[in-house]
């Protein structure tokens, strides 16, 4: 059998089933009117027509070969090639071809121009939401630079799809599904921008907010709720006046007002009182928010705490206060033998009556105005100082002549500014004004050594009052133990007993003269000037702390050297000294005792000598207490100055003996290394009495 004969039926009869199919599905799917492009019905309808045709020519030539196979009657096959029926399909062929042709001209053609133009006017109104929204963003960057280069990137991106879609309006069927991807795209991005901005917004480092034209609270970030300390739903349920008040709150200065007024920008200071009942100040930052149409809806305001820099320029000004109203004055010199002024700071009117002008212009030189007693000290301390190399010199104090005559005590504190050879070109420092301090010194010595006679003399008062009120009770005791050692000795000499009242009969003799020395310390002599062996003093004095010294295991080294030369001193007055010196070392000792730890042991050194040349008797104390700093030490003779807790000391002790050594022409010196030691020497000269 020849299968050849068979399969052309069967494919024309296939092919008419398909087509059959083909123009169902095309035409249910017009009729259905669920398709609305205007070009894709007019696609629709060509393609059914073509169906129909193709269809009519599948059944004419299925019919046409099923018959002349025989599978159908021989007429049929005769019907269909009579020269009228073989044109019919040429003839629709034909038709169908002008009136696909008349569809393209007058529907296709026009509704691909109309959608051209709709897609057009899309773009472009896609490409002005854009623009418009670009412009709301960037407005919105302007503070956060930290988003400047994502939004440019996404402007830029925005641009080069809008031009992609001007060049593709000519392939619109073929990029339809590649524009909605894009558009898609587009989306996602703006949804990441959208997102990032969110964050942005939120982690901002200051607090915002967005406030409509009525003051409610539209939006606010994470900063500003922990500024305020309120919930998100509390703050936006409050007006923008209640969170932060300011003098410009509900006037024409306003921050609202300010800005629909027409400023871009609009600043100005506001308080936030925390849960202390603490202000804090914040600057409050406006500017325009606008909708999608660019009206003004409202204001977003940022809020910058600023009491950090509220300290700095409080600490500026209180700076610049000093340096012009202070009593510090900053000089800058030539290196020149008359020291001639380079500048000098406006507050030299206030301390000297010299103008700025009279040092600047040469009118007056700075050597002119040092006192002449003070002139060449400084001059030599200067070239010393200069010559060993040094950065800095400090003058020991030295006096200043006022404009109107007078003298002035300053303290002088000088940088030397060299060049690159070495060589000096300016002096640059200050100098303080201490002439109060000096006059103040002065007088505290005078009523700390007032201070310290009444004080002695209430002293005396009562040692007095004490001693006529003990010494009947002690020479009762005193008589009571003389007859019981009568008594015990004439029993039997030696036992127990016996050396028990010899202890009680020393004692009172121990408590009497504690007495009669108290009396005599508290009851000073002015002017008792002797010649007098200087260790009776120390022992008289040191009767007063052997006991405190025993009970608080002090351990006292003692050196006295026999047979030392008599010295021209106030007896009392060294006996003051030598106390005052004791009782600062026993604190020094039992402070440090407090924290040294079960290896330290308290320890005084008393020693007494003679200086190898002869001319010198040196009385030092030492000890190994807390020590002080270098610091310490140059103030400790100041009056009222220490370093005791309150009420353990007064800061009179060292500068009396200050005032007792200058008094007598001798020489006090100090050493001392923190939590090491502290060592005070006194040196008395030896002045012999002349012989004829």
């Amino acid at each position: 059998m020849d299968i050849f004969r068979f399969l052309t039926p069967v494919t024309y009869w296939i092919l008419i089933v398909v087509w059959s199919y083909i123009l169902y599905f095309y035409l249910s799917r017009l009729r259905s009117g669920t398709i609305k492009a205007s070009l894709t019905v007019t696609l629709l309808i060509i393609l059914s027509i073509e169906a129909f045709r193709t269809l009519f020519e599948s059944i004419y030539f299925g019919a046409w070969y099923t018959s002349l196979q025989g599978f159908l009657p021989r007429s049929v096959y005769s019907f269909l090639i009579q020269p009228y029926m073989v044109i019919i399909p040429k003839l629709l062929n034909v038709f169908a071809a002008f009136v696909i042709i008349g569809i393209l001209i007058r529907r296709w053609i026009p509704q691909e121009q109309a959608h051209g133009e709709e897609v057009k006017w899309l773009l472009e109104k896609h490409s002005r939401d854009l623009v418009s929204k670009n412009k709301q963003l960037q407005e919105e960057i302007l503070r956060r630079t930290t988003s400047e280069q994502q939004l440019k990137e996404h402007r830029d991106h925005l641009e080069a799809v809008v031009e992609e879609r001007t060049a593709q309006l000519g392939e619109i069927n073929q990029n339809l599904q590649k524009e909605i991807e894009e558009r898609k795209q587009i989306q996602l991005d703006l949804d990441k921008t959208y997102t990032e901005l969110d964050q942005i917004f939120n982690n901002a480092a200051i607090g915002i907010r967005v406030i409509d034209r009525d003051h409610k609270i539209l939006r606010v970030n994470n900063m500003l709720l922990k500024m305020t300390g309120l919930s998100k739903d509390a703050v936006m349920s409050v007006r923008c006046h209640d969170l932060f008040s300011g003098a410009n709150c509900n006037t024409e200065n306003c921050a609202m007002t300010r800005i629909s007024s027409g400023l871009e920008k609009y600043e100005m200071e506001v308080d936030k009182e925390n849960s202390d009942g603490i202000l804090t100040p914040y600057l409050l930052t406006a500017a325009p928010y606008y909708d999608n149409k660019g009206e003004l809806i409202g204001v977003i305001e940022s809020f910058m705490d600023i009491s950090s820099r509220k300290k700095i320029e409080k600490a500026f000004k209180d700076e610049r206060d000093l340096f012009v109203e202070g009593v510090v004055v900053v000089f800058k010199w030539l290196n020149t033998d008359d020291w001639a002024v380079d500048y000098v700071s406006p507050n030299i009117q206030k301390i000297l009556g010299y103008r700025p002008e009279d040092f600047l212009e040469k009118r007056i030189r700075y050597k002119d105005i040092i006192d002449e007693r003070d002139l060449e000290r400084v001059t030599i301390r200067k070239e010393e100082a200069a010559a060993d190399n040094v950065e800095y010199l400090e003058h020991a104090p030295y006096r200043l002549r006022h404009k109107n005559g007078s003298l002035v005590w300053v303290l002088d504190s000088t940088r030397f500014l060299r060049n690159k050879t070495g060589e000096i070109d300016f002096l640059h420092g200050y100098i303080i004004d201490i002439n109060q301090f000096k006059i103040t010194e002065e007088r505290l010595e005078n009523q700390a050594q007032l201070a310290h006679t009444g004080r002695l003399t209430a002293l005396g008062e009562m040692a007095s009052g004490m001693a006529h009120e003990l010494n009947q009770p002690m020479t009762v005791i005193r008589l009571a133990a003389d007859g019981l050692k009568m008594y015990f000795d004439f029993k039997e000499p030696g036992t127990d007993e016996s050396e028990s009242v010899d202890d009680i009969i020393t004692q009172v003799k121990r408590a009497t003269k504690i007495i009669k020395n108290m009396r005599a310390f508290s009851h000073p002599k002015s002017g008792f000037v002797q010649q007098i062996d200087i260790a009776e003093p120390i022992e008289d004095a040191f009767s007063f702390f052997r006991e405190q010294f025993r009970i608080h295991q002090i351990k006292i080294n003692k050196q006295i050297e026999p047979d030392l030369p008599t010295i021209e001193f106030d007896p009392q007055k060294f006996e003051q000294i030598v106390v005052n010196l004791l009782s600062n070392a026993r604190y020094a000792v039992e402070k440090k005792n407090e924290y040294a730890g079960e290896g330290y042991e308290m320890t005084i050194d008393i020693h007494l000598y003679l200086s190898e040349d002869g001319e010198t008797v040196i009385f030092k104390v030492r000890d190994n207490g807390i020590g002080m700093s270098q610091e310490i030490t140059q103030r400790c003779m100041e009056p009222f100055y220490t370093t005791k807790d309150i009420g353990q000391g007064t800061g009179l002790g060292l500068s009396i003996i200050h005032g007792i050594v200058k008094e007598f022409d001798m020489e006090i010196e100090i050493n001392s290394e923190e939590e090491e030691f502290c060592q005070i020497a006194i040196r008395m000269p030896v002045r012999r009495p002349d012989t004829e």
